[in-house]
């Protein structure tokens, strides 16, 4: 990343071989200068031609079928492929089963089992069979991670290679290492052909490899079909629901024969459902989702036994929830709802927490007119049964039924109970229906306690150098907000709450002496709460007014598999974690701890608010799990603190948190790392917390690179839309002092702005309009470039903005080999013998858009 100033130019030099120059118009040094000249010179021999391989050139064009038309659908052909290696990989990075380079996974940074790791400086190649000659390949790429901490490091280069037979390869593409790239940093190198090519097999020949080499996906994409969003991912299952919309409502003529009977009034109907997140492609099937043409929920056949096997089931698989729409025919008096549900604990069929019930008298406006808080049944194999009244019938054209779905969910028949006469009903708008379990409002800060702005404050991590301890100067700048020019301006986060680093809560480490470490670093001398009291004072004093934190503390994970935890309650007797009563003697423990060290360190500036279950989903598989949340709900209640909650995106039990124990849930998006997700997840989680009542999760993964500034800015932007922005508000913030501490003290525009307008959204005046750190996006001119055949040729891009921006490939040369640099500049290496005009193409990339394609014409000449 740069902050250039310049007027846009082109500052160019190129690496010629000076000697071979020479040589190509006849040596010097035979002919010295004082010997004299003969009075008749022989004639010159005529200059002899450079050679030009026009063969290999020709090789590369004859493979090239047309254009890339990339508007449409990406698809990648390795997905799935198996593939052969030229060496095999380190034992500790092993590829499963051959194929972890092709199964669709990518990664973005460091994990054990997510990457193929090699060893050593050898080369490697990677060689792939697509089954048959593919007319249209438009690009390759290959994904690689650099960790320099731990010995990790980029090839110097990839080689992109295809061949008709499997014998001779012509290469396609060329990537060289970037220069001046960050520490830890995902890279690909790609060959985005100018064209589309044909080819059979692939060949990638990574080398310049030194410590580690970590390898994650290769890709081989083609263009066609529709452009849809994601290969693995699908939105669009069943449709977007078409309701017959507008105009006047319309009524059951009386002469009906059942028009004052009780009836079901969505017997053999139609359905029409809609998703509330994208389903893997593979549970996009019959087998798990059952299409809307199934007519199994309406047909009046109940299943004959509590199994999935059972044809009479209507089957729900993943997608998070689902919303049921029934069109009634005619304006109707609805007054009940009955539906039948499995449980089967076996194969994971699980029972939704709840339904909902809305009415709609067009299809466009709904209103909730009824809540199913609670539907159990008995046993491991059980079908339960709902029937429930309404507070009154309701005159309604439409019916939507919506719950989650927990893995699987499996209905057998839904019931709309009513009279098609409807002059009695009652309007919509009488509904009060606003239940516990679903109270159609996030969560606002007079119902917690005033907490309205909590930052995640991650401590203790022996693996690092400060240990994982924060310090009072660390937390200034979110105790206290300081405007652009430096200056203490306003308080900024009122509640912190303490958690440990994810690396130091795995199951190796859950015992009593890892457990006593922890919170003996929470309670650190200069550090992380006292660092906080101190800033907070100091905060105080600067504002000439009284500030006051709020803290939140975590109950760790009691890892059922720890037999031998330690003695905590000194009976002398060793905590057995397979038993319950075990299990919450320690939760019971680490809660009396760290309420006894907070009570003695007598912070006055500090209010000590509650605690966080430190686990983002509920494990059903362990049978104590939710017996354990309710009893440590229970016990911090009785000591006067709340509990709260802190799910992955729909995680397993989102829904039931309420009658699981926890005080507070907040749903994270997990938009920040998801990158083949597009903002809608923001919606549907916002519209999923305030259904249940939660609040949204704030997310920042690196401040520094601007794709991610741009991902945190939509958190913000669909907050002040969506109303989350007024509510409890709690923020992930990367591990240290934190992302919006580097955000803070930035010196690049865009990247400090996340500071400035994180504080705005905090304080409830942010908008999309008020967004700041923008620059007009800008690229520069386009260039051309001579170059010696066999040699390489550098320049760079110089943008007359302040703004921060890198290179993006937009287009690969076609007969040269790349490189781009993190700080704009770049480096083309021509092939030997060649001669020819070379064209490739790069953007300005400033993460919240991209400049127009930026054409190098690269002259090459022997």
């Amino acid at each position: 990343m740069r902050k250039i100033r310049k007027a846009c130019m082109s500052l160019l030099t190129a690496a010629f071989a000076l000697p071979a120059a020479l040589s190509a118009c006849g040596s010097l040094e035979d002919k010295p200068s004082e010997a004299p000249a003969p009075p008749h010179p022989e004639p010159s021999a005529p200059p002899r031609e450079a050679f030009v391989d026009t063969e290999a050139m020709a090789a590369i064009d004859a493979l090239y079928t047309g254009e890339a038309d990339r508007t449409r659908k990406r698809v990648n052909l390795a997905q799935g492929l198996s593939y052969t290696l030229s060496r095999a990989p380190s034992a500790q990075y092993p590829d499963t089963e051959g194929k972890k380079l092709t199964d669709g996974v990518t990664n973005e940074a460091f994990s054990k089992t997510g990457w193929v790791g090699f060893e050593g400086v050898s080369a490697l190649t990677v060689d792939l069979d697509l089954g048959e000659s593919i007319e249209n390949v438009a690009e390759l790429d290959v994904g690689f991670l650099r960790v320099a901490e731990y010995g990790i490091e980029l090839p110097e280069r990839v080689v992109f290679s295809v061949s008709d037979d499997g014998g001779t390869y012509v290469a396609v593409g060329e990537m060289r290492a970037p220069q001046g790239v960050a520490a830890t940093v995902k890279k690909t190198y790609a060959a985005v052909l100018p064209g589309t090519i044909r080819a059979r097999y692939v060949r990638m020949a990574v080398s310049g490899m030194k410590g580690w080499t970590f390898i994650d996906e290769i890709g081989i994409y083609k263009y066609e079909g529709e452009n849809t969003a994601g290969d693995t991912l699908v939105r669009d299952y069943y449709g977007a629901p078409a309701l017959e919309t507008g105009g006047e409502p319309t009524y059951w003529d009386s002469s009906e024969s059942d028009y004052n009977d009780t009836v079901n009034l969505v017997a053999g109907k139609p359905v029409q459902i809609e998703l509330v997140d994208a389903l893997q492609s593979d549970r996009a099937t019959a087998f798990y989702n059952s299409p809307e043409s199934n007519p199994a929920l309406t047909d009046g056949r109940l299943a004959a036994r509590a199994a999935y096997e059972d044809g009479a089931f209507f089957r729900f698989t993943q997608g998070a929830a689902r919303s049921l729409y029934f069109d009634l025919g005619h304006v109707s008096a609805v007054n009940g709802i009955r539906a039948s549900f499995l449980r089967e604990d076996g194969p994971n069929v699980r029972l939704p927490a709840g339904l909902l019930v809305y009415g709609s008298l067009d299809g466009k406006e709904w209103k909730v007119i009824h809540c199913v808080d609670t539907i159990r049944s008995e046993g491991p194999a059980s079908i339960a049964k709902v029937d429930e009244s309404f507070d009154k019938a309701y005159a309604a054209r439409f019916i939507r039924v919506s719950f989650e779905v927990v893995v699987h969910v499996y209905c057998d028949e839904i019931e709309i109970l009513g009279r098609k006469n409807a002059e009695d009903a009652a309007a919509l708008y009488e509904s009060t229906a606003v239940c516990e379990r679903f109270p159609q409002s996030f969560v606002t800060p007079d119902r917690f306690g005033g907490v309205e702005n909590m930052l995640l404050s991650y401590n203790y991590n022996p693996d690092t150098a400060s240990g994982g301890t924060m310090t009072a100067e660390d937390y200034l700048p979110y105790v206290g907000y300081y405007d652009r020019e430096g200056n203490l301006a306003d308080t900024f986060f009122d509640s912190f709450l303490y958690l440990p680093y994810g690396s130091y809560v795995g199951e190796g480490k859950g015992n009593l002496a890892a457990w006593r470490a922890y919170v003996d670093n929470v309670f650190a001398e200069n550090g992380n709460i006292n660092a906080l009291s101190k800033a907070v004072g100091q905060v105080s004093s600067a504002l000439g007014r009284e500030v006051r934190a709020s803290v939140f503390f975590s109950i760790l994970y009691t890892w059922p598999s720890h037999t031998a935890f330690g003695d905590v309650d000194g009976d002398g007797v060793i905590e057995d974690f397979s038993k319950a009563e075990d299990r919450k003697k320690a939760i019971k423990w680490i809660v009396d701890e760290q309420v006894r060290r907070f009570e003695e360190g007598g912070y006055g500036n500090l209010d000590l608010r509650g605690f966080y279950w430190y686990e983002e989903q509920i494990t059903y598989a362990d049978p104590c799990e939710t017996e354990l949340i309710r009893y440590a709900g229970e016990y911090v209640r009785s000591l006067g603190y709340k509990l709260l909650w802190i799910p992955w995106n729909y995680a397993p039990g989102y829904a039931e948190w309420k009658n699981l124990g926890f005080d507070l849930t907040c749903m994270q998006p997990n938009y920040a790392f998801r990158y083949d997700r597009d903002k809608s997840i923001l919606y549907r989680t916002a519209d999923t917390a305030k259904l249940l009542g939660m609040c949204v999760e704030l997310e920042i993964n690196d401040v520094e690179n601007p794709l991610d500034v741009s991902r945190y800015k939509e958190y913000l932007a669909v907050g002040a839309e969506t109303g989350y922005m007024d509510a409890v508000k709690i923020y992930y913030n990367g591990g240290g002092a934190g992302q919006l501490y580097k955000a803070y003290r930035s010196a690049n525009k865009y990247s400090n702005s996340v500071y400035h307008d994180t504080y705005r959204f905090a304080k409830g005046l942010y908008s999309a309009d008020t967004e700041s750190g923008l620059d007009e996006i800008r690229g520069c001119a386009d260039m051309t470039l001579d170059c010696r055949a066999g040699s390489t040729v550098s320049g760079r891009l110089e943008i007359d903005t302040e703004a921060g921006y890198s290179v993006r490939l937009a287009v690969s040369p076609k007969y040269g080999a790349l490189r781009l640099n993190a700080d704009g500049s770049f480096s083309y290496t021509s092939r030997r013998n060649f001669k020819t005009t070379d064209v490739f193409y790069v953007c300005a990339d400033y993460g919240y858009g991209l400049s127009r394609p930026i054409a190098v014409t690269v002259q090459v000449k022997p």
